[in-house]
């Protein structure tokens, strides 16, 4: 489960800015996760809850994952093209049924291009 080292990860870049505004305690954590980031978003929760019952900065802070669309552009024509999460595109996948990569809606070229839905974003954090 490689969600733990991302977690630390995670938790050490956001206590290292913490400590250095002056912060005491985060009370909540946003993140922005991609279909195709490889992160299972449950095996992510749950290392967050193991990592926020540790003492410090961190302990008890609510984590909120964003789930980001995936989206990709043709390299011949310049058309972009959005797959939405739901039952087409879930988390626990690493491709959907409809993710075609290899042509183009618009001009039937290809192949296109990922431009988004790999992310794992630090979105933000809200600390006191």
């Amino acid at each position: 489960m490689h969600e733990l080292s991302l977690v630390e990860a995670i938790a050490r870049r956001i206590e290292a800015d913490v400590a250095e505004r002056g912060l005491q305690r985060v009370q909540r954590v946003r993140l922005a996760v991609g279909p195709l980031s490889g992160v299972l978003p449950h095996a992510l929760d749950f290392a967050w809850r193991v990592r926020a019952e540790q003492p410090g900065p961190l302990a008890r802070a609510q984590l909120c994952l964003e789930p980001t669309p995936v989206r990709a552009r043709c390299l011949e024509c310049g058309a972009q093209r959005t797959w939405e999460g739901g039952a087409r595109l879930d988390f626990d996948q690493a491709r959907a049924p409809d993710l075609d990569l290899d042509h183009c809606p618009r001009c039937g070229g290809g192949p296109l291009e990922l431009v988004a839905g790999q992310e794992l974003l630090i979105l933000g954090y809200e600390a006191i």
